[in-house]
């Protein structure tokens, strides 16, 4: 649960339900990705979260292992 402050600022948004993902780059936190949904209060299911891994676990590999062609929907941390 959020705290009350960002519960009344999600509701104000219509955020209905939400899953907020953590990044981390090379074993650093670096950040979080959220996701919400403003039609339904829902719990998020395992298949829709682990949908995300591929494209987190891509922060995970050494840049050295990333494609060298930049792809404008998977920019890097900077």
């Amino acid at each position: 649960d959020f705290p009350e402050a960002e519960q009344v600022t999600l509701a104000n948004e219509g955020v209905r339900s939400i899953a907020v993902v953590p990044i981390f780059v090379t074993q650093r936190w670096w950040g979080y990705i959220g996701f919400d949904d403003c039609r339904t209060e829902r719990d998020w299911s395992s298949a829709e979260m682990d949908a995300c891994a591929p494209w987190l676990a891509r922060w995970e590999r050494p840049s050295s292992a990333r494609s060298s062609t930049p792809n404008p929907w998977m920019m890097p941390p900077s």
